[in-house]
């Protein structure tokens, strides 16, 4: 829950941002057939709590098998507070997203990634991620592939099938801080390669 009297504007802007975008508070996202598409800068999509607002797909077969939760491609200032995404592909796919939230987020039982930071040219940059729960992912938790500056803590990771933390060997600069991975069948933290400059 918020601070008492806080609002979501009110923490954006103690995390240094201005609430000039669009604000969308959602009440029971339900079912879906397609991936949640965010196709404009400063939208911040802001649920009741993760227990009552939770995005899935309708049905459990392949015609569902490959849709994201949420996903948004070159887009800047986005927020993602309070909701849970269930039963996706990727549940958060953000390509070439920079200055983002996501924060009280519950992702899980996708059947590929949890939450995943891509770069279709200049990385994902800059994004907060922080007090979430991942859990039973197919595939890794939480990846930063290609992507910079992100600062990821107070998260908790359990029961994945894969690794928790994956970092590419092109991302620099990350920061991840008071995070816990447990009960997982893989690695907690992989960095891979030449990814320099990261703090654990």
């Amino acid at each position: 829950a918020h601070a008492m009297g806080a609002t979501l504007a009110d923490e954006l802007r103690q995390a240094g941002y201005e609430p000039s975008g669009v604000v969308v508070r959602a009440s029971p996202l339900g079912r879906v057939r397609e991936t949640l598409t965010i196709a404009a800068d400063t939208v911040w999509l802001q649920g009741v709590d993760s227990q009552s607002t939770r995005l899935r797909v309708a049905v459990s077969d392949s015609t569902n098998a490959f849709y994201d939760g949420i996903a948004a491609s070159d887009r800047t200032g986005l927020a993602i507070y309070d909701l849970s995404i269930e039963n996706m592909w990727n549940g958060i796919e953000w390509t070439n997203v920079d200055n983002g939230v996501i924060r009280r987020v519950r992702v899980q039982t996708c059947n590929n990634n949890g939450i995943i930071f891509l770069s279709a040219a200049t990385g994902s940059d800059n994004n907060v991620v922080s007090d979430n729960e991942v859990s039973g992912i197919a595939q890794n938790a939480v990846v930063i592939s290609s992507s910079n500056s992100n600062t990821l803590s107070n998260n908790v990771l359990f029961d994945n099938l894969s690794d928790g933390f994956y970092l590419t060997s092109t991302s620099q600069s990350n920061i991840l801080a008071s995070n816990l991975c447990r009960n997982g069948q893989g690695i907690g933290f992989v960095l891979t390669g030449s990814a320099g400059g990261n703090v654990l």
